[in-house]
């Protein structure tokens, strides 16, 4: 029960399989109480639904992260219920996969209005409402891979997502004196509604399951929530300004078959 009184806000935590949900059962499940905020309200109301089922507590909330009345009422709501809040955890985000020259200057918009500037407002609202409680909290930014490894067809999204990682680095940097740390995850392979997108299925379908990763296997949403607990509780207490990876060893460098599984042709 490391969490036991602490009061955590997630973005995104509505999807059936995605990480903010994942998140704010782990910490539920750890004494937290969870103001859980996404776009759709009905996926909010179902997230808290299941962390009650499992004896936690949490409270929904329906807002847009791009909207900085949302943003502001996230925060103010979550104080009434809870009481000041303590660890931000920014999941909410987009994707989509297009070329470049098909990408139009609305989805880019949309784009960076999510995935980077949510964050930027969430950080904000959430470091100023921290400072002026006196509260030395915390705030976690949920990156991806995408940020430093780009990828075809998703310019955008990569984008939007580099920026998070120095958007963290900077606020480490502002926000370390008030005793406040910003950290980054960055996922790779995770089991969620986006790995099943049509476009990344077919990608997988032609990978074995025991050569998509170093390990064997692709990634849970727990997998991640157990990353964002470590740097959320007191055991990460000297670590700020950092992005852990969370990809089962995907981008630790060029793979190669192992030798007992080339075919060598006769000589």
């Amino acid at each position: 029960m490391r969490f036991h009184g602490k009061t955590v806000l997630v973005t995104g935590a509505g999807s059936t399989r995605g990480i903010g949900r994942a998140i704010a059962m782990a910490f539920a499940a750890e004494g937290a109480q969870v103001a859980c905020f996404d776009l759709k309200a009905s996926g909010c109301r179902a997230t808290v639904k299941a962390i009650t089922k499992a004896g936690g507590t949490a409270y929904p909330i329906g807002g847009d992260v791009s909207c900085s009345s949302d943003v502001k009422r996230a925060l103010k709501e979550t104080s009434r219920h809870f009481g000041a809040l303590d660890i931000l955890v920014n999941n909410a985000a987009i994707v989509s996969f297009k070329p470049l020259i098909e990408v139009t200057e609305n989805e880019w918009d949309r784009m960076t209005s999510v995935n980077l500037k949510g964050y930027f407002l969430f950080c904000k609202e959430s470091a100023h409402h921290m400072i002026s409680h006196g509260i030395q909290g915390c705030i976690v930014n949920v990156s991806t891979i995408g940020a430093t490894l780009a990828a075809e067809k998703k310019v955008h999204y990569c984008a939007s997502k580099a920026g998070i990682n120095l958007l963290t680095r900077g606020l480490a940097l502002e926000l370390g004196p008030k005793g406040i740390r910003v950290n980054s995850v960055s996922p790779g392979a995770i089991d969620t509604n986006m790995i099943h997108d049509a476009a990344i299925q077919k990608l997988f379908d032609k990978i074995p399951p025991s050569q998509r990763t170093p390990l064997g296997k692709i990634g849970t949403g727990s997998d991640v929530a157990s990353v964002v607990l470590f740097l959320s509780s007191p055991e990460a207490a000297f670590v700020t300004g950092a992005d852990i990876l969370v990809d089962g060893g995907l981008t630790a460098g060029q793979r190669f078959p192992r030798p007992d599984k080339v075919q060598h042709k006769p000589s």
